[in-house]
């Protein structure tokens, strides 16, 4: 039987929910690989920049190193405007980690959170974490949406997958970007599927018809057969090949780096000026097994 929780969101207090609806899509498209450089003179009459990177901390309560990782990736270039989106954020630390940004950088930095883990039947040092997006604009139109498929782990370890989405303006763009983090394991990928094509109906019945960011670890490689479906809507920010995150950058992970799960989407109508992964020393990464991926956007004015 299909189950809509509700999530607590700090300092907002709003509550989002969604059915799901079957879709299907085709094989994966070709990926972007671009590496023009955007400057905030980029700035036109028809498009307006933006960087946006994806990064899991992995459950690690390194506020200040995460803060880190955010300032070097979205928060240092003055004018243009920066967005990140986080999977497993520890709940303790999410506010720290807004506090670190605002130490480290003179813009204004805005955060929408989402439980999904409470850490049931892990050991106790696994925190309760969710998925953040963190930006330099304002949000609009916060939702928290869990996903009606969950695996038998994710409901032994108290946790529902789900993802987040809000608004937010540049230069007068509206665009809605999503944070989300599927189930993982080779034996879910049934349903890591019904995930994706909730994501997906629940976007194509959204009352918003500008551009899309899709920010995430999908645990699934790009050529996936449960990854299709988002090919309808959007294209892979990432090489043609991907095997790892290192392929488009060198942040060497403390750990073994496992096949590339961590995913840019965006709008068709979206230009991918570059995509990279930072360079990271094994001190600086606050993640044992994600690096970051970091993506140069322009977006057209309708």
């Amino acid at each position: 039987m299909n189950r809509i929780r509700r999530f607590a969101i700090s300092a907002l207090g709003l509550i989002a929910s969604a059915t799901l609806l079957e879709t299907s899509g085709p094989d994966p498209a070709k990926y972007v690989s671009n590496t023009t450089a955007l400057t905030a003179s980029a700035t036109t009459q028809r498009s307006v920049p933006l960087r946006v990177m994806t990064f899991n901390p992995d459950e690690k309560g390194d506020a200040d190193g995460i803060a880190n990782v955010i300032t070097d990736a979205v928060g240092d270039s003055a004018g243009i405007a920066g967005v990140a989106g986080l999977q497993e954020l520890c709940k303790d630390e999410r506010n720290k980690v807004i506090e670190g940004l605002r130490g480290k950088s003179d813009r204004t930095w805005h955060s929408v959170y989402m439980l999904n883990d409470r850490g049931g039947g892990r050991p106790p040092w696994v925190c309760e974490n969710g998925n953040a997006i963190v930006t330099t604009q304002p949000l609009r139109g916060i939702g928290l949406v869990p996903f009606h498929a969950q695996s038998d782990d994710d409901r032994d370890n108290d946790e529902t997958r789900g993802y987040v989405h809000a608004s937010i303006r540049v230069h007068g763009v509206a665009i809605r970007v999503y944070s989300t983090h599927l189930t993982g394991g080779g034996e879910h990928q049934a349903v890591r599927r019904k995930q994706i094509n909730q994501l997906i109906r629940d976007i194509n019945r959204e009352n918003f018809r500008g551009p899309r960011v899709v920010l995430g670890d999908f645990n699934a490689t790009p050529e996936a057969p449960e990854m299709a479906p988002l090919y309808r809507l959007f294209k892979n920010v990432g090489p043609a090949t991907p095997t790892t995150s290192s392929s488009i950058g060198p942040c060497p992970p403390q750990g073994e780096r496992p096949a590339k799960i961590d995913h840019i989407f965006v709008s068709r109508s979206i230009e991918v000026s570059g995509a990279y992964v930072p360079s990271l020393a094994d001190d600086e990464n606050p993640s044992d097994g994600h690096c970051p991926v970091v993506a140069d956007l322009r977006v057209r004015r309708e």
